[in-house]
């Protein structure tokens, strides 16, 4: 039983510390990183999901109707890949950014969607997409600016990680 504490408490304190990590930068290309963690990742997110939510609905949770504990069990499982799954981002992100080789690279590109939501949060971060002229590509980029608009041109300086990702740190 207390292993069981030691180990949650564990995972806490790493979710919550790579949760952090993946808000740092000031610009990170998206659609690798986050191919990078469904990927690698996903099935390892999923079972330590699953047990985690059963633990607490089933064994901690005393109901007596068992679609209530299903039910608990569902909406933990959501709750719990949604965090394991950005905290992961997040060490992958501070990985590209400090191990192995580092290139800097020049983006130009024009920017043709740009998402502000009212407030940004943690998993609804402000996002550009820009098209590359040079590979005739779109990259998302997650961005902590709101000084970008639909049309702009732009010419950024950027750092091609280990793992293939751009970041601006």
């Amino acid at each position: 039983m207390f292993w069981k504490v030691i180990l949650t408490l564990i995972v806490l304190i790493l979710t919550i510390y790579g949760v952090n990590l993946s808000v740092q930068f000031e610009l990170v290309e998206t659609n690798e990183a986050n191919s990078i963690v469904f990927m690698w990742f996903s099935i390892p997110i999923l079972g330590i999901c699953i047990y985690y939510s059963y633990f607490l609905a089933f064994k901690k949770i005393k109901v007596t109707q068992i679609w209530k504990n299903g039910l608990v069990m569902v909406l933990l499982s959501i709750l719990l890949i949604i965090f394991l799954f950005r905290a992961t981002q997040g060490y992958i992100l501070e990985y590209n950014s400090t191990i192995g080789k580092n290139q800097p690279k020049l983006i130009k590109g024009r920017i043709i969607n740009v998402y502000y939501p009212r407030r940004p949060r943690l998993f609804n971060p402000n996002k550009i997409e820009v098209f590359l002229e040079e590979k005739k590509e779109i990259v998302s980029f997650r961005t902590l600016d709101v000084s970008y608009f639909i049309g702009q041109n732009v010419e950024l300086m950027m750092t091609k990680g280990s793992l293939g990702i751009l970041y601006k740190p």
